[in-house]
């Protein structure tokens, strides 16, 4: 029990370190008006890491961050 709590806290305090790297970095990733998606990476990244556990929050964020890449479009043609 004591070890679920502890990890359950760690979890959080990553995600909210995630939370607090993405608003910093933000102003760096470039427009904010040109994404591809309705809802921005950021925006979304940040969802992700409030309403999920980290791990699969950190899978669908790095998902979403490669179909934004310019890398992605090579494999779907």
């Amino acid at each position: 029990m004591r070890r679920q709590t502890v990890q359950t806290k760690l979890e959080k305090a990553l995600a909210w370190f995630f939370i607090a790297l993405i608003s910093g970095l933000r102003p760096l990733l470039g427009p904010s008006n040109v994404c591809t998606f309705t809802i921005g990476c950021t925006p979304y990244a940040i969802d992700q890491l409030k309403t999920l556990p980290l791990w699969p929050a950190l899978k669908n964020i790095s998902y979403r961050f490669y179909l934004c890449s310019p890398f992605s479009r090579l494999f779907k043609q």
